[in-house]
């Protein structure tokens, strides 16, 4: 019996996920059309499927489910270029470690859509003063790594020697460099013209 529960729990999450990934493309599509009160609205209602997941979902802990759920509708704003939706939504997720996530990837949507870099900055920081908080040590390679996008490679060092895994102290210290290298190359071609 707990069993055909449990199933009937997950088949209920998979529809739940199918409605709220619906609600977003009919925003995207209202986004194009210019009916940005509809798009603010239906986003809204797919938060709120995630939001609303009842207390009682068997083996599913709800707190990760919202999480994952809200940071998925987060990076689905970040494609279609809606960064400070994507922002409303970090302070509703419940796991620290999610929002740090997001956090952590928001400045890398900002610098490839050429946003201001200011912006990324602060966003990075407020990743950096949650992460400090918790026990992540991806999200510490992932916000050490942002920073060097950004230019600011001494913050970047600084909490790659806080992190406690040599592996992700070695693939960030590689990744700094690459964009150090990368960085140096587009100012030699820059000087030459």
């Amino acid at each position: 019996m707990e069993s055909d529960h449990n199933k009937a729990v997950a088949l209920a999450q998979i529809a739940n996920n199918y409605e709220v990934e619906m609600l977003l493309r009919i925003a995207t599509e209202y986004q194009k059309i210019g009916e940005l009160g509809k798009t603010d609205a239906t986003i809204n209602q797919a938060i709120s499927k995630v939001t609303t997941i009842p207390k009682e979902r068997g083996w599913i802990d709800p707190k990760l489910l919202q999480s994952f759920g809200l940071r998925d509708i987060a990076h689905k704003l970040l494609k279609y270029h809606q960064y400070d939706k994507a922002l409303e939504i970090v302070d509703k997720i419940p796991l620290t470690e999610h929002q740090v996530s997001l956090l952590s990837d928001i400045p890398s949507a900002y610098i490839k859509d050429n946003q201001p870099r200011e912006k990324a900055l602060e966003i990075l920081d407020r990743a950096w003063l949650i992460a400090q908080k918790t026990s992540n040590q991806d999200s510490l390679v992932s916000i050490a790594d942002q920073y060097s996008q950004l230019g600011h490679y001494h913050k970047g060092l600084e909490i790659i020697k806080k992190t406690s895994n040599s592996y992700n102290k070695i693939t960030s210290l590689i990744n700094m460099a690459k964009i150090y290298s990368e960085s140096q190359q587009n100012i030699d071609q820059e000087t030459i013209k």
